[in-house]
């Protein structure tokens, strides 16, 4: 008897047993977490079940409605991978030869002396609903339903893609950019087209995109354990710091070193409670006491203590600040440019003991927090041609440079501010 040919015309074998066993049936699942469980993070919209309002707008004989939105918002409002949907209505169909939409999504930069005012589109996403001739329809419905879904991402000019921005309109910061002017806006336009005879139609609506995000949950020690810390390893949940502020050497003062501890994870929700800080000082006792010369704080009623602290010392005083500042950027038309203020100023006080010496060296601790403003209304972004990062800064620098026995110091590092829920 001869072999196969080919492996088909093998008989069937038995079934080779295994340790598999049958699957169980699977559990069961709940958009909300039951009892014994959480949630380990979220990717929040605007609530669709709490958004159940019609907006409308109106414009000579266009009328739009858009569905689902929070009662009392002044425009339409839409989160993250939102839906943009609802119905346009048509006072008269009247020689109307074309309907079409388009969601729109432009920034304009205007840099007073440098660059006229420069308009940049990245989104463009058009809608025909309904054009004259089509399925031999000589009018169209007096309404007419539409969708957008809007995309997370887009791609510029340069074919790189970024994260869609938030809307950006920062009416309360104009006076900090100075002659910086910036917006991002979202627009939906109608254009209702007629015959030569009959003129058309375009209304356009602006729409508010505010992607919401979370902060990532983390633990903190907290208050600091600022008798136990060591230089070894920070406590958890905070990150150090280390920094030199550099003696002028005419002055013969040594470099007081300064350890700044703040959450290791920097990620912020701009409704988050204070952010807390530590800070501790030391050096040479000699320095110390150019330093900050036990001068006690400023009292509350001077404008500088509701930031810092202000220690004086034989020839001049020094302030020690900390505070969030927040850095507008464009590049576009060949122009970049950046204008920073601040977004947050912290408190800062002495920790008990105030001194202490350790073969000829001094320390000084002090713990404080800093409140990001409520003006803030969006996190920070990068789209290429226009961000907004932000940063945690400390200082300390003398009152009068001139007379100063110590350089200026400044630290800053990255921060990101999110919206939270």
């Amino acid at each position: 008897m001869s072999a196969p040919d080919t492996l088909t015309d093998l008989p069937p074998s038995a079934p080779v047993p295994t340790d598999t066993h049958p699957a169980l049936d699977a559990p069961d699942y709940s958009p909300e977490p039951v009892p014994g469980e959480t949630s380990l993070g979220a990717s929040p919209t605007i609530c669709a079940d709490t958004a159940r309002r019609t907006f409308f707008a109106r414009q000579d004989e266009i009328t739009l409605t858009f569905l689902r939105q929070l009662e009392g918002v002044p425009i339409p409002r839409y989160g993250r991978a939102g839906c943009i949907s609802g119905q346009i209505h048509l006072a008269s169909t009247y020689g109307v030869t074309a309907v079409s939409l388009q969601l729109e999504g432009r920034i304009v930069v205007d840099l007073e002396g440098r660059l006229p005012m420069f308009t940049y589109h990245f989104l463009k996403i058009p809608l025909a609903l309904w054009e004259k001739g089509t399925n031999g329809e000589k009018y169209p419905p007096f309404a007419m339903p539409f969708r957008f879904d809007i995309p997370e991402t887009f791609v510029d000019d340069g074919g790189k893609e970024y994260s869609l921005p938030p809307s950006y309109e920062p009416e309360m910061e104009s006076v900090n950019l100075k002659d910086l002017y910036v917006q991002c806006s979202y627009t939906l336009s109608v254009k209702m087209a007629r015959g030569r005879f009959m003129p058309s139609k375009l209304m356009v609506q602006k729409v508010n995109y505010d992607p919401r995000t979370v902060p990532p949950t983390h633990t903190l020690i907290y208050p600091f354990p600022y008798t136990t810390v060591t230089d070894e390893t920070p406590p958890h949940g905070w990150r150090r710091y280390d920094e030199v502020i550099v003696a002028r050497p005419q002055n013969g003062f040594h470099d007081v070193h300064c350890q700044l501890y703040a959450p290791a994870l920097r990620v912020y929700s701009m409704k988050s409670g204070p952010i807390p800080y530590f800070l501790r000082v030391h050096g040479h006792s000699e320095s110390m006491s150019a330093l900050l010369c036990h001068a006690p704080p400023a009292p509350t009623s001077s404008p500088r203590s509701r930031w810092g602290i202000t220690h004086a010392s034989q020839s001049t005083t020094y302030d020690i600040e900390v505070h969030i500042k927040r850095q507008v950027s464009i590049a576009v038309g060949g122009v970049s440019a950046a204008r920073s203020y601040i977004v947050g100023k912290g408190t800062l006080r002495d920790l008990p003991p105030v001194y202490r010496s350790e073969e000829d060296v001094n320390t000084v601790d002090y713990e404080g927090e800093v409140q990001i403003e409520p003006t803030v209304a969006v996190g920070g972004f990068d789209m290429g041609k226009l961000s907004i990062a932000d940063f945690f800064v400390f200082t300390i620098k003398a009152v009068d440079p001139r007379k100063a026995a110590f350089e200026e110091l400044t630290h800053s590092h990255t921060i990101r501010i999110v919206t939270g829920l």
